[in-house]
């Protein structure tokens, strides 16, 4: 179960990052487009400065993605190490009350 839902998570991580670098290409797309355009009203460094930060909008939002899946999988990971050792103390715990009363 532990398996299938990382797998699944992961999934959807890595979909979800595609579709971000699809949206961010055309965010880059678009700002070259709006430079062309309108090259006579503005200068080469604003064209620059406007590439630069869709790409790094692009490249941020994809990180984020990134982390906040890793951090669910550690989380999930953690989750599922100590509900392992809670079912291990019980079993002990069993096997003991088992023992006195027999």
């Amino acid at each position: 179960m532990f398996v299938m839902i990382c797998i699944i998570l992961h999934h959807i991580s890595r979909w979800l990052s595609v579709w971000l670098e699809v949206l961010g290409s055309f965010i880059v797309l678009f700002a070259g487009l709006f430079a062309v355009i309108a090259r006579d009203s503005v200068t080469g460094g604003l064209v620059g400065l406007s590439i630069s930060y869709s790409l790094n909008v692009s490249h941020c939002s994809s990180t984020t993605v990134q982390s906040v899946s890793n951090e669910a999988l550690i989380s999930l990971s953690t989750a599922n190490t100590i509900y392992n050792d809670a079912l291990i103390a019980l079993s002990i715990a069993t096997e003991f009350i088992d023992v006195i009363v027999n």
